[in-house]
């Protein structure tokens, strides 16, 4: 595989090839979006083995423009850090994301005060009750539903531990990179829409089945990735934790309007509020028009 499928992030030191994520998506029968137009984004996280407080996961996006893919891969986590597993926001347990394909359930939005990706569709999440700080999800129980699992930051700055900004939502390490993430999904929503799908993997997952030396060369024939512009580099300094109050599951977010303007998709504040346990919230639906992104809206729950 060419060495540019393994762009790395400030010398962040997992960097799963383009090969190898495309693989596991195909193996898993997930979709990968390959419109040649550009920024018909696909985003995957990479679960690593869950160590509390540690950013040792991934979360990818690709795209592929004409006949080249752009790859990038940032550090992140998927689960939740250790104050939230011993100290959940659920009586039934701590929510932590079933790896799987969640089509079109996430669109740009708020959180907190900022642009992210909210959960907007319902998701599968284990319920980790036994507050030991660990992360046990083999024979837990499963809920699907509206959790507020948004993908967003941990601080303004670099952070080092993940703490209290995730009680299951996935994040980012580095608050710059982040913002080049939303820029790929603006540009994204203005072409195809403002509704994204978000893919979960584990590192098990990557691992390829037994192939002959001719089968490995296909593969690797069939995907060319072009350098892009590199992501801002690995954080190196800590940042305080976000003060008390909910993060991940149990922080409402604001539901985006976008609007097309000259620079792209633009983004208002709906009156609506999530409900966490009991009523309706209004959310968007993102449909492409003749003008631009339009947006219709679609009654769910919260279920705690």
């Amino acid at each position: 595989m060419d060495a540019k499928t393994r762009q790395t992030v400030g010398g962040y030191n997992y960097s799963p090839p383009l090969g190898e994520v495309v693989a596991a998506m195909k193996r898993k029968k997930y979709v990968v979006f390959d419109d040649a137009r550009g920024h018909n984004v696909n985003i995957v996280g990479i679960r690593g083995r869950g160590n509390a407080d540690a950013f040792d996961d991934c979360i990818a996006l690709f795209y592929r423009t004409r006949d080249s893919w752009s790859f990038f891969a940032f550090p992140a986590t998927t689960d939740p850090g250790t104050y939230y597993r011993e100290n959940p926001v659920n009586v039934h347990g701590t929510a932590i994301l079933k790896p799987g394909q969640y089509r079109r359930a996430f669109a740009i939005g708020t959180h907190r005060d900022y642009p992210a990706l909210v959960q907007v569709e319902p998701v599968t999440v284990y319920r980790d009750a036994n507050r030991d700080g660990n992360l046990d999800i083999e024979n837990a129980p499963e809920e699907t539903g509206m959790f507020d699992i948004h993908i967003h930051r941990a601080g303004p700055t670099p952070v080092l531990m993940v703490g209290r900004w995730s009680a299951g939502c996935q994040v980012f390490q580095d608050a710059a990179q982040f913002d080049f993430f939303m820029a790929q999904c603006n540009e994204g929503a203005r072409k195809y829409g403002n509704r994204f799908t978000y893919t979960l993997l584990t590192a098990d997952d990557l691992k390829p089945p037994r192939v002959s030396k001719r089968q490995e060369s296909v593969v690797s024939s069939q995907l060319s990735v072009v350098s892009c512009q590199s992501p801002p580099d690995h954080p190196t300094r800590s940042e305080p934790q976000e003060a008390r109050g909910k993060t991940g599951e149990g922080r409402p977010a604001t539901p985006p309007i976008a609007t097309k303007g000259t620079s792209g998709v633009q983004l208002a504040t709906a009156s609506s509020k999530h409900k966490r346990q009991d009523g309706p919230a209004t959310l968007p639906i993102a449909t492409k028009g003749t003008s631009g992104v339009q947006l219709a809206t679609a009654s769910s729950k919260h279920k705690r």
